[in-house]
């Protein structure tokens, strides 16, 4: 069972375990987290991103693992499948990364 489903059965509840990572970001080093929600739509900004500062200047979004990570937190806030990008990154010169996840595509 994952740390995320494991706080949910606990009773955390997502929003509760989102206030959570926001406060521990910082502290594992990845850089500062603040959480918008929008109906099913969940978005995330990120300062300091350890990826963009380590990998530097880039063309593309960098911070795939936080982008991975987002799209984990979806599917356990929306209770199904969800997608994720990475829509502006601190690696391509702009002030902080910022991610966007919602409800994947049915096929």
């Amino acid at each position: 069972m994952s740390f995320g489903r494991m706080y949910l059965a606990q009773g955390g509840g997502a929003e509760a375990l989102l206030i959570t990572i926001e406060r521990t970001a910082p502290q594992l080093g990845w850089g500062t987290w603040r959480f918008q929600t929008d109906g099913e739509r969940l978005r995330l900004e990120v300062d300091n991103s350890p990826f963009a500062h380590g990998f530097g200047a880039s063309e593309q979004p960098v911070c795939h693992a936080i982008r991975g990570m987002l799209r984990g937190l979806a599917d356990l806030r929306l209770g199904r499948p969800a997608q994720s990008a990475e829509v502006q990154c601190l690696a391509q010169g702009h002030v902080h990364c910022v991610f966007e996840a919602q409800p994947a595509a049915v096929k």
